[in-house]
């Protein structure tokens, strides 16, 4: 699974041996919570797949599912999940993160 964001947020998170993705009201109609994607960061258009501003996508943390995260409602819950409150993954679920572009 994967978490975008650009740098003030990736050294937010990565400050914190357990990471803490925090909880927030996205606009529009889309549910409070914490979102993640399955789309890995060499997909074509990611920011545009994902509706987000291409600086959101510069750092990404990745880390193992442990099957608690919700489909977002739609067709883009094949791609995209989300946790209502903050969400976090302690250091055993951890497998990278990083600059989106040079992460392997």
């Amino acid at each position: 699974m994967h978490h975008y964001t650009n740098k003030a947020g990736y050294n937010a998170i990565r400050s914190q041996t357990s990471w803490t993705f925090r909880a927030s009201k996205p606009p529009g109609k889309n549910p409070r919570g914490a979102y993640f994607t399955s789309l890995d960061p060499d997909h074509p258009k990611l920011a545009q797949k994902l509706r987000i501003p291409k600086q959101k996508i510069e750092y990404v943390f990745c880390f193992v599912d442990n099957m608690d995260l919700q489909p977002h409602r739609g067709g883009r819950g094949t791609f995209i999940f989300f946790h209502p409150d903050d969400y976090g993954v302690p250091p055993e679920r951890q497998t990278r993160h990083g600059n989106s572009r040079t992460t392997p």
